[in-house]
């Protein structure tokens, strides 16, 4: 009976360690499996990292130069704004200087009119001075012509 007892303790041992045997192949498999999906992960963690900071790079030049294209063009509207208050305030000035210089020739026009106007008034007082005298000549000629003419006969 010992023997019977043996056999089956040794049976039930060899059967134990074959279970342990293929435990131990599974448990091995399983960390090579894991090992391999921990190198997988960590690498594309890695290109993750990488691509990452690559996203990160190209996003601040694109930021940089959106920066530096808003501050040209805010640039360009402020140098483009003073050019229009120079322009407005140049063109303010020629306005004035051709509004001077017309006025100054409206008034001289009108000084020289007003002379004109002058002289033709004088000139009309004396050509009506002057026929005043003619008429009063004629009837002056015509007394004598008669006083004469009385007197001769």
């Amino acid at each position: 009976k010992l023997m019977k007892v043996d056999e089956h303790v040794i049976e039930r041992a060899k059967a134990n360690a074959s279970l342990w045997e293929a435990r131990l192949e599974v448990t091995e498999l399983s960390r090579i499996e894991y090992r391999d999906t921990s190198r997988r992960l960590a690498k594309n963690n890695e290109d993750l990292k990488k691509q990452q900071y690559k996203l990160e790079k190209d996003t601040m030049s694109v930021l940089s130069y959106l920066k530096k294209q808003d501050q040209e063009k805010d640039n360009m509207i402020e140098k483009l704004k003073q050019q229009l208050v120079e322009t407005k305030e140049k063109a303010k000035e020629e306005k004035e200087k051709l509004e001077h210089k017309y006025t100054m020739q409206i008034n001289e026009l009108e000084g020289q009119f007003h002379q004109k106007a002058k002289e033709i008034g004088m000139i009309q007082t004396e050509l009506k001075t002057m026929k005043e005298f003619q008429k009063r000549k004629i009837v002056v000629e015509k007394e004598l012509d008669e006083d004469l003419v009385q007197n001769t006969s």
